[in-house]
Protein backbone atom coordinates (compact mmCIF):
# COMPACT_ATOMS: atom_id res chain seq x y z
CA UNK A 1 0.00 0.00 0.00
CA UNK A 2 0.87 3.34 -0.52
CA UNK A 3 1.70 5.94 2.37
CA UNK A 4 -1.59 7.54 1.66
CA UNK A 5 -3.56 4.15 2.03
CA UNK A 6 -1.58 3.22 5.20
CA UNK A 7 -2.90 6.31 7.09
CA UNK A 8 -6.54 5.77 5.49
CA UNK A 9 -6.41 2.60 6.84
CA UNK A 10 -5.54 3.55 10.19
CA UNK A 11 -7.39 7.09 10.75
CA UNK A 12 -9.85 6.59 8.28
CA UNK A 13 -9.97 9.21 6.36
CA UNK A 14 -7.07 10.40 3.45
CA UNK A 15 -4.17 12.34 4.50
CA UNK A 16 -3.87 16.01 3.47
CA UNK A 17 -0.13 16.01 2.78
CA UNK A 18 2.74 13.62 2.41
CA UNK A 19 6.51 13.27 1.55
CA UNK A 20 9.07 10.70 1.11
CA UNK A 21 12.88 11.38 1.75
CA UNK A 22 15.62 9.47 1.18
CA UNK A 23 18.27 8.72 3.70
CA UNK A 24 22.12 9.34 3.42
CA UNK A 25 25.89 7.19 3.20
CA UNK A 26 28.84 9.84 4.02
CA UNK A 27 31.61 8.75 1.47
CA UNK A 28 34.26 10.53 3.18
CA UNK A 29 34.22 13.40 5.70
CA UNK A 30 33.20 11.82 9.37
CA UNK A 31 32.99 14.48 12.52
CA UNK A 32 33.76 17.42 10.19
CA UNK A 33 30.72 18.57 9.80
CA UNK A 34 30.40 20.77 13.04
CA UNK A 35 33.80 21.81 12.99
CA UNK A 36 33.19 23.89 9.72
CA UNK A 37 34.88 21.50 7.35
CA UNK A 38 33.85 19.62 3.84
CA UNK A 39 31.82 16.62 3.36
CA UNK A 40 30.80 14.23 0.56
CA UNK A 41 27.61 12.36 1.21
CA UNK A 42 24.97 10.84 -0.80
CA UNK A 43 21.32 9.27 -0.67
CA UNK A 44 21.00 5.64 -0.72
CA UNK A 45 17.83 3.89 -1.76
CA UNK A 46 16.04 3.34 1.23
CA UNK A 47 13.72 6.30 2.50
CA UNK A 48 11.20 7.81 5.09
CA UNK A 49 7.70 8.35 4.33
CA UNK A 50 5.33 10.36 6.21
CA UNK A 51 1.27 11.16 5.41
CA UNK A 52 -0.14 13.89 7.84
CA UNK A 53 -3.86 15.12 8.86
CA UNK A 54 -4.84 17.77 10.85
CA UNK A 55 -6.49 16.85 14.22
CA UNK A 56 -9.57 18.05 15.45
CA UNK A 57 -7.86 19.14 18.70
CA UNK A 58 -4.34 20.47 19.73
CA UNK A 59 -2.76 16.63 20.41
CA UNK A 60 -0.50 14.82 18.04
CA UNK A 61 -1.07 11.10 17.16
CA UNK A 62 1.98 8.90 15.34
CA UNK A 63 1.67 5.58 14.70
CA UNK A 64 4.10 3.77 11.98
CA UNK A 65 4.46 0.42 10.53
CA UNK A 66 7.27 -0.24 13.29
CA UNK A 67 4.95 0.99 16.08
CA UNK A 68 1.21 0.11 15.21
CA UNK A 69 -0.22 1.32 18.20
CA UNK A 70 -1.24 5.17 18.25
CA UNK A 71 0.36 7.53 20.92
CA UNK A 72 -0.86 10.75 21.80
CA UNK A 73 1.97 13.27 22.48
CA UNK A 74 1.92 17.17 23.73
CA UNK A 75 3.61 19.42 21.57
CA UNK A 76 4.90 21.23 25.24
CA UNK A 77 6.50 18.03 26.23
CA UNK A 78 8.96 16.95 23.36
CA UNK A 79 11.83 15.05 24.70
CA UNK A 80 11.04 12.19 26.71
CA UNK A 81 12.92 9.23 25.11
CA UNK A 82 9.90 8.22 22.90
CA UNK A 83 10.64 6.97 19.45
CA UNK A 84 7.99 10.01 18.43
CA UNK A 85 10.50 12.67 20.04
CA UNK A 86 11.83 13.12 16.61
CA UNK A 87 8.27 14.08 14.71
CA UNK A 88 6.66 15.37 17.90
CA UNK A 89 9.88 18.20 17.61
CA UNK A 90 9.82 18.75 14.02
CA UNK A 91 5.55 19.85 14.27
CA UNK A 92 6.80 21.62 17.53
CA UNK A 93 9.06 23.66 15.23
CA UNK A 94 6.19 24.16 12.63
CA UNK A 95 4.03 25.59 15.32
CA UNK A 96 6.65 28.03 16.32
CA UNK A 97 7.02 29.28 13.26
CA UNK A 98 3.84 29.36 11.73
CA UNK A 99 3.18 26.34 9.43
CA UNK A 100 1.12 24.42 11.46
CA UNK A 101 -1.66 25.44 14.11
CA UNK A 102 -3.19 22.76 15.50
CA UNK A 103 -2.72 19.06 16.75
CA UNK A 104 -1.70 16.36 13.77
CA UNK A 105 -2.61 12.68 13.04
CA UNK A 106 0.84 11.11 11.53
CA UNK A 107 1.64 7.75 9.59
CA UNK A 108 5.14 7.19 9.53
CA UNK A 109 6.81 4.56 7.09
CA UNK A 110 10.44 3.89 6.95
CA UNK A 111 12.65 0.98 5.37
CA UNK A 112 15.89 2.83 7.25
CA UNK A 113 17.49 0.73 9.54
CA UNK A 114 16.96 3.28 12.79
CA UNK A 115 20.92 3.77 14.58
CA UNK A 116 22.42 2.59 11.34
CA UNK A 117 24.27 6.08 10.92
CA UNK A 118 22.38 6.16 7.36
CA UNK A 119 20.33 9.58 8.84
CA UNK A 120 16.98 8.10 9.43
CA UNK A 121 16.42 10.98 12.06
CA UNK A 122 17.41 13.83 9.38
CA UNK A 123 14.68 12.23 6.94
CA UNK A 124 12.36 11.96 9.34
CA UNK A 125 12.19 15.32 9.81
CA UNK A 126 12.89 17.04 6.63
CA UNK A 127 9.47 14.67 5.44
CA UNK A 128 7.40 16.36 8.07
CA UNK A 129 9.03 20.04 7.23
CA UNK A 130 8.84 19.55 3.44
CA UNK A 131 5.42 17.79 3.44
CA UNK A 132 3.59 20.48 5.79
CA UNK A 133 5.82 23.55 4.54
CA UNK A 134 4.92 22.93 0.89
CA UNK A 135 1.02 22.57 2.42
CA UNK A 136 0.91 25.84 3.98
CA UNK A 137 3.77 27.82 3.13
CA UNK A 138 5.42 30.29 2.63
CA UNK A 139 7.88 28.30 0.65
CA UNK A 140 11.52 27.27 1.92
CA UNK A 141 14.26 26.69 -0.52
CA UNK A 142 15.67 22.96 0.73
CA UNK A 143 18.66 24.68 2.05
CA UNK A 144 16.33 26.66 4.11
CA UNK A 145 14.53 22.79 5.23
CA UNK A 146 17.98 21.82 6.24
CA UNK A 147 18.95 24.71 8.38
CA UNK A 148 15.28 23.54 10.25
CA UNK A 149 15.93 20.15 10.29
CA UNK A 150 19.45 20.84 12.13
CA UNK A 151 17.79 23.58 14.89
CA UNK A 152 15.00 20.59 15.83
CA UNK A 153 17.73 18.34 16.71
CA UNK A 154 19.90 20.99 18.43
CA UNK A 155 17.47 23.20 20.14
CA UNK A 156 14.26 20.40 20.76
CA UNK A 157 16.10 16.93 20.77
CA UNK A 158 19.61 18.19 22.35
CA UNK A 159 21.17 16.65 19.67
CA UNK A 160 24.64 18.31 19.01
CA UNK A 161 24.34 17.19 15.08
CA UNK A 162 25.76 19.34 12.44
CA UNK A 163 24.73 20.49 9.10
CA UNK A 164 25.45 17.91 6.86
CA UNK A 165 22.76 15.01 7.22
CA UNK A 166 20.06 17.63 6.81
CA UNK A 167 21.34 19.26 3.43
CA UNK A 168 21.93 15.76 2.13
CA UNK A 169 18.83 14.11 2.58
CA UNK A 170 17.11 17.46 1.67
CA UNK A 171 19.16 18.47 -1.99
CA UNK A 172 21.29 15.32 -2.92
CA UNK A 173 20.74 12.31 -5.90
CA UNK A 174 21.27 8.70 -5.70
CA UNK A 175 23.51 9.32 -8.86
CA UNK A 176 25.16 12.00 -7.30
CA UNK A 177 27.88 13.15 -4.12
CA UNK A 178 27.25 16.68 -2.45
CA UNK A 179 30.54 17.95 -2.01
CA UNK A 180 29.57 20.51 1.16
CA UNK A 181 31.68 23.06 2.64
CA UNK A 182 29.25 22.69 5.88
CA UNK A 183 30.76 26.97 6.95
CA UNK A 184 29.53 28.75 3.82
CA UNK A 185 26.82 25.76 2.71
CA UNK A 186 28.48 26.42 -0.71
CA UNK A 187 27.91 22.92 -2.30
CA UNK A 188 28.50 20.96 -5.53
CA UNK A 189 26.93 18.14 -6.94
CA UNK A 190 29.79 15.55 -8.31
CA UNK A 191 28.61 12.51 -10.86
CA UNK A 192 29.20 9.44 -9.14
CA UNK A 193 30.90 6.50 -10.81
CA UNK A 194 29.12 4.00 -13.46
CA UNK A 195 31.78 1.16 -13.26
CA UNK A 196 31.87 1.71 -8.99
CA UNK A 197 29.07 1.39 -6.64
CA UNK A 198 29.48 2.62 -3.17
CA UNK A 199 27.72 -0.59 -1.27
CA UNK A 200 27.03 -0.05 2.06
CA UNK A 201 26.39 -2.77 4.94
CA UNK A 202 25.00 -2.54 8.19
CA UNK A 203 27.11 -4.19 10.90
CA UNK A 204 24.29 -5.15 13.02
CA UNK A 205 25.44 -3.08 16.04
CA UNK A 206 22.42 -0.36 16.60
CA UNK A 207 23.90 3.12 18.25
CA UNK A 208 22.21 6.29 18.98
CA UNK A 209 23.23 9.63 19.06
CA UNK A 210 21.65 11.33 21.53
CA UNK A 211 23.46 8.47 23.92
CA UNK A 212 26.31 10.54 24.97
CA UNK A 213 29.05 10.01 23.52
CA UNK A 214 28.68 12.09 19.91
CA UNK A 215 28.31 14.92 22.75
CA UNK A 216 31.23 14.36 23.79
CA UNK A 217 33.47 13.99 20.81
CA UNK A 218 31.94 17.23 19.94
CA UNK A 219 33.02 19.02 23.33
CA UNK A 220 36.65 17.61 22.62
CA UNK A 221 36.73 19.30 19.40
CA UNK A 222 35.61 22.57 20.86
CA UNK A 223 38.09 22.66 23.61
CA UNK A 224 40.69 21.58 21.02
CA UNK A 225 40.07 24.26 18.95
CA UNK A 226 39.49 26.70 21.76
CA UNK A 227 43.38 25.80 22.75
CA UNK A 228 44.08 26.27 19.31
CA UNK A 229 42.49 29.91 19.56
CA UNK A 230 40.30 29.03 16.46
CA UNK A 231 36.33 29.04 16.65
CA UNK A 232 36.10 26.04 14.28
CA UNK A 233 39.08 23.64 14.09
CA UNK A 234 38.74 23.54 9.91
CA UNK A 235 39.09 27.30 10.49
CA UNK A 236 43.02 26.39 10.84
CA UNK A 237 45.80 27.69 8.50
CA UNK A 238 46.86 24.83 6.34
CA UNK A 239 50.33 25.78 6.35
CA UNK A 240 50.54 25.51 10.30
CA UNK A 241 47.96 23.11 11.01
CA UNK A 242 49.61 19.87 11.84
CA UNK A 243 52.43 21.86 13.70
CA UNK A 244 50.01 23.22 16.42
CA UNK A 245 47.89 20.37 16.73
CA UNK A 246 50.96 18.24 17.56
CA UNK A 247 51.46 20.97 20.57
CA UNK A 248 47.59 19.86 22.16
CA UNK A 249 47.52 17.35 24.70
CA UNK A 250 45.62 14.27 24.34
CA UNK A 251 43.17 13.66 23.59
CA UNK A 252 42.43 16.37 21.84
CA UNK A 253 45.96 15.97 19.59
CA UNK A 254 44.16 12.89 18.47
CA UNK A 255 40.25 14.61 17.99
CA UNK A 256 41.94 17.28 16.18
CA UNK A 257 44.05 15.94 13.87
CA UNK A 258 41.31 13.57 12.75
CA UNK A 259 39.01 16.71 11.73
CA UNK A 260 42.02 18.40 10.09
CA UNK A 261 43.03 15.82 8.07
CA UNK A 262 39.56 14.26 7.19
CA UNK A 263 38.52 17.84 5.92
CA UNK A 264 41.99 17.58 3.69
CA UNK A 265 40.63 14.17 2.82
CA UNK A 266 37.42 15.33 1.67
CA UNK A 267 38.92 17.96 -0.57
CA UNK A 268 41.44 15.49 -2.40
CA UNK A 269 38.57 12.63 -2.98
CA UNK A 270 36.12 15.02 -4.83
CA UNK A 271 39.32 15.52 -6.95
CA UNK A 272 40.08 12.08 -7.68
CA UNK A 273 35.79 11.49 -7.86
CA UNK A 274 35.55 13.97 -10.70
CA UNK A 275 38.35 12.93 -12.25
CA UNK A 276 37.64 8.97 -12.26
CA UNK A 277 40.23 8.01 -9.90
CA UNK A 278 38.18 5.40 -7.73
CA UNK A 279 41.77 3.82 -6.86
CA UNK A 280 42.65 6.58 -5.14
CA UNK A 281 39.09 7.43 -3.51
CA UNK A 282 38.78 4.23 -2.41
CA UNK A 283 42.44 4.83 -0.60
CA UNK A 284 41.20 7.87 1.10
CA UNK A 285 38.45 5.77 2.46
CA UNK A 286 40.57 3.21 4.08
CA UNK A 287 42.59 5.89 5.33
CA UNK A 288 39.36 7.76 6.84
CA UNK A 289 38.79 4.60 8.87
CA UNK A 290 42.12 4.60 10.32
CA UNK A 291 41.35 7.88 11.10
CA UNK A 292 38.36 7.35 12.96
CA UNK A 293 39.40 3.61 14.79
CA UNK A 294 42.90 5.43 16.31
CA UNK A 295 42.55 9.38 16.24
CA UNK A 296 38.96 9.78 16.89
CA UNK A 297 38.17 6.89 18.22
CA UNK A 298 34.55 6.07 17.20
CA UNK A 299 35.14 2.07 15.53
CA UNK A 300 34.61 -0.72 17.16
CA UNK A 301 36.84 -3.86 16.86
CA UNK A 302 34.47 -6.15 14.81
CA UNK A 303 33.82 -3.20 12.50
CA UNK A 304 37.09 -2.71 12.15
CA UNK A 305 37.61 -6.03 10.90
CA UNK A 306 34.77 -5.99 8.55
CA UNK A 307 36.33 -2.75 6.94
CA UNK A 308 39.33 -4.70 6.68
CA UNK A 309 37.86 -7.55 4.99
CA UNK A 310 35.96 -5.87 2.65
CA UNK A 311 39.17 -4.58 1.34
CA UNK A 312 41.05 -7.61 1.18
CA UNK A 313 38.04 -9.21 -0.44
CA UNK A 314 38.63 -7.04 -3.44
CA UNK A 315 36.80 -3.61 -2.65
CA UNK A 316 39.10 -0.01 -3.54
CA UNK A 317 38.28 1.09 -0.15
CA UNK A 318 36.24 1.16 2.79
CA UNK A 319 35.36 2.98 5.84
CA UNK A 320 32.61 3.29 8.40
CA UNK A 321 30.18 5.66 7.83
CA UNK A 322 27.74 8.23 10.30
CA UNK A 323 28.49 8.99 13.90
CA UNK A 324 30.31 6.02 15.08
CA UNK A 325 30.26 3.72 18.07
CA UNK A 326 28.52 1.06 15.40
CA UNK A 327 25.87 1.09 12.41
CA UNK A 328 27.06 0.96 8.85
CA UNK A 329 30.03 0.85 6.90
CA UNK A 330 30.53 1.97 3.46
CA UNK A 331 32.51 -0.15 0.57
CA UNK A 332 33.83 0.73 -2.82
CA UNK A 333 33.02 -1.98 -5.15
CA UNK A 334 33.59 -2.56 -8.89
CA UNK A 335 30.33 -2.74 -10.29
CA UNK A 336 30.87 -6.49 -11.70
CA UNK A 337 32.34 -7.73 -9.02
CA UNK A 338 29.64 -6.87 -6.02
CA UNK A 339 27.51 -10.56 -6.01
CA UNK A 340 30.73 -12.01 -5.77
CA UNK A 341 31.84 -9.83 -2.96
CA UNK A 342 28.88 -9.08 -1.11
CA UNK A 343 28.51 -13.42 -0.96
CA UNK A 344 31.87 -13.45 0.64
CA UNK A 345 31.45 -10.86 2.87
CA UNK A 346 28.37 -12.26 3.99
CA UNK A 347 29.91 -15.74 4.92
CA UNK A 348 32.61 -14.17 6.98
CA UNK A 349 30.16 -11.82 8.84
CA UNK A 350 26.32 -13.29 8.77
CA UNK A 351 25.65 -10.45 10.94
CA UNK A 352 25.63 -7.83 8.44
CA UNK A 353 22.65 -6.44 6.17
CA UNK A 354 23.23 -4.58 2.71
CA UNK A 355 21.42 -1.54 2.37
Amino acid sequence: MTIEEEFAKVYGLEPITSKTVPGRVNLIGEHTDYNGGLVLPTTVAKSVSVAIGEAMDEQFCFTSAKFPDPVRRDVAAVRNGHWSDYPLAAFAWLKEHGYWRRGAEVYIDSDLPHGSGLSSSAALIVSILKAVVALTGPSLSDVEIARAAQDVENRYLGVPCGIMDQMAVALASSDQALMLDTETLAFELIDLPLDYAFVVAHSGIYRRLDEGRYAIRREECEAAASALDVSLLCHLDTDSAMKRIDTLEEPFCKRARHVWTEHCRVAQAAIALKSGDLNAFGQLMTESHASMRDDFEISLPVIDEMVEAAVQMGAAGSRLTGGGFGGCFVSLVKSGHIDAWQKEMSTAFPEITFV
